[in-house]
């Protein structure tokens, strides 16, 4: 599943993402994320959207819905690439309560 899930990720991390590692913050890879008992199993989603900025950059959106839990959340990704031709990769992924 790593493998797999590494092929979307973009190798740049967002100005985001090196404000929470500056503060002492982590990245932890996929095997921690998708283990038992941390992986959002059950999560349901509604409600996304895309919004393409330009050739090489975008942001999606989807309410997410955690199960066992009352919690209703939004999730924003942003997504890039170097040229037209590339693949989309996620350089961002977070939730808001």
């Amino acid at each position: 599943v790593e493998s797999g899930m590494t092929k979307v990720f973009s190798t740049n991390n967002s100005p985001e993402v090196n404000e929470v590692l500056e503060g002492g913050g982590r990245i932890d890879m996929w095997d921690k994320c998708l283990e038992d008992g941390a992986r959002p199993s059950g999560m349901k989603i509604s409600g996304s959207d895309v919004l393409l900025v330009s050739e090489t950059e975008a942001y999606s959106t989807v309410i997410e819905f955690p199960a066992d839990t009352d919690s209703t959340l939004l999730a924003v990704q942003k997504w890039n690439r170097a040229t037209f031709d590339d693949e989309w990769k996620l350089q961002l992924h977070q939730t808001i309560p």
